[in-house]
């Protein structure tokens, strides 16, 4: 099941979702990383790019994540679900 349903969120949704997620924990480890003073230089060089990459791949992830929700059916609320 690719496309969302009725009943459930289908493999690209969830695909998207964790993608996205791992890619924002990345972001937050080499973000802490290569803070640290006592790294070399080169190598916090290279970590700050490594983090544009990443940060631009998720954004681009997250755009294509909004297109699919605009466009894709949602899935029901369910029984136990409360009213909003």
């Amino acid at each position: 099941m690719l496309r969302n349903s009725d009943h459930g969120f289908g493999t690209v949704t969830i695909v998207l979702h964790w993608t996205i997620a791992l890619l924002i924990l990345g972001l937050m480890l080499i973000g802490f990383v290569m803070r640290r003073t006592e790294i070399d230089p080169a190598l916090q060089f290279s970590l700050y790019q490594w983090h544009k990459s990443f940060g631009f791949t998720a954004l681009g992830a997250a755009l294509v994540r909004a297109i699919w929700w605009l466009v894709r059916t949602k899935p029901a609320a369910g029984a136990r679900t409360p009213p909003a």
